[in-house]
């Protein structure tokens, strides 16, 4: 995959009812790199995501692909550049593991159409990388949440989009499963795509991502390289805790909270 567009998000602000969710926020997301959104709950990281999806309308600012605002973009468009994983996902009907991932090929496909080899084949290869080849034939009711989200996790690799945008997706994975989703996301972020990742773990955030957004309260309060946005006094100020940030073996920052006397 080669793509020079990137995923701005410029001066978005958000109300849902009488509450600001979100408040001007800036950044953008380059090819070819990982962004961690992390923050306390609440502090729209979501919410984010379901503007840059057009699932909610955002109520000032816009979000745009190289450089053109998304509410330009058709739906078929869109998804063919934007492939979003939910915290959570429920499918009312028993599809199979691998239907759930034929579905991401829609974007590709003319109105109507059927899965053709090409999208048979790049659901199979998507199910392969993450290494659910077993789950093809079950149904998706019938997975663990850990399961259910690596399925949707393949889902979003079958659609081939630009960008990845991945809610919390390693939250109900075990250690195996989670580095290899993680593998999968910078195999495809070094071979051209983007992503922007929300996350809690934020030593799992520092250790993964190229650069970190740091919200709360809906607002921006940092960006750049972990190493920088991981300070006691910033996390202080995001969080209201106070944490002690050390260097882990491989170099990359580790935040250890202090407890409460």
């Amino acid at each position: 995959m080669t793509q020079t567009r990137s995923l701005e998000f410029r001066d978005v602000s958000v109300r849902l009812g009488a509450r600001s969710v979100l408040r001007g926020v800036s950044f953008d997301v380059k090819p070819g790199e990982i962004v961690g959104m992390v923050g306390h709950n609440g502090s729209g990281k979501t919410t984010l995501l379901r503007v840059a999806t057009r699932v909610l309308r955002q109520d000032g600012g816009e979000v745009l692909l190289g450089g053109e605002s998304i509410a330009g973009f058709s739906r078929a468009a869109l998804a063919r550049a934007l492939a979003t994983v939910p915290q959570d996902t429920q499918l009312p009907y028993p599809f199979t593991a691998l239907e759930v991932v034929l579905m991401g090929r829609a974007p590709h496909q003319p109105l109507f159409g059927l899965d053709r080899p090409e999208d048979l084949a790049a659901a199979r290869a998507a199910m392969a990388e993450v290494g659910i080849e077993e789950f093809e034939a079950r149904s998706i009711q019938k997975l663990s949440g850990g399961e259910r989200q690596l399925v949707m996790f393949a889902r979003a690799l079958a659609q081939e989009p630009e960008f990845l945008l991945l809610d919390e997706p390693t939250s109900f994975l075990d250690l195996r499963h989670r580095i290899d989703l993680l593998g999968a996301v910078r195999r495809r972020v070094d071979a051209g795509a983007g992503a922007l990742v929300v996350s809690h773990d934020l030593g799992l955030a520092a250790r993964v991502c190229d650069r970190l957004v740091l919200l709360s309260h809906g607002e921006v309060v940092a960006v750049g390289p972990p190493g920088e946005v991981l300070e006691a006094s910033v996390l202080e100020r995001a969080f209201g805790v106070a944490a002690d940030i050390v260097t882990a073996p491989d170099g990359s920052p580790l935040v250890v909270p202090r407890l409460s006397s």
